[in-house]
């Protein structure tokens, strides 16, 4: 049986809230594994599975897998990326302590007319 991406979501969504980067790590070779034996590729993988990615590697301070997964979710997104993906990518930038990159965001986030509150919600 193959997995749907829900199930890698939520399996990538349970090894963040863990902090099981290892697990992580070895789902997203899998599910990367996966997509190319079938020909569809990882520019298929849906929004959630992205920003569950995106939170693993934050975890693990790889700003080159960031960048390309939020490349991926811009290709997703069409480029219209919204202001919970905003949110996640921020997040995800402070946790690597990556914060120019951190900041970046947060300026191309009020270009789009997000805004953060003092709790990083976001409006």
């Amino acid at each position: 049986i193959r997995p749907t991406q829900e199930m890698w979501a939520a399996i990538l969504k349970t090894c963040n809230e863990k902090n099981d980067s290892k697990r992580a790590v070895f789902w997203l070779k899998r599910i990367g594994s996966i997509l190319r034996a079938d020909g569809s590729g990882v520019a298929n993988i849906n929004s959630e599975v992205l920003l569950s990615a995106i939170t693993a590697f934050a975890r693990l301070k790889n700003l080159k897998a960031i960048e390309q997964c939020i490349a991926r979710l811009e290709s997703v997104t069409m480029a219209n990326l919204q202001a919970v993906h905003y949110q996640h990518i921020i997040t995800a930038y402070m946790e690597a302590n990556a914060l120019e990159q951190a900041l970046g965001w947060h300026a191309r986030m009020h270009e789009k007319g997000f805004r953060m509150d003092e709790d990083y919600g976001v409006s």
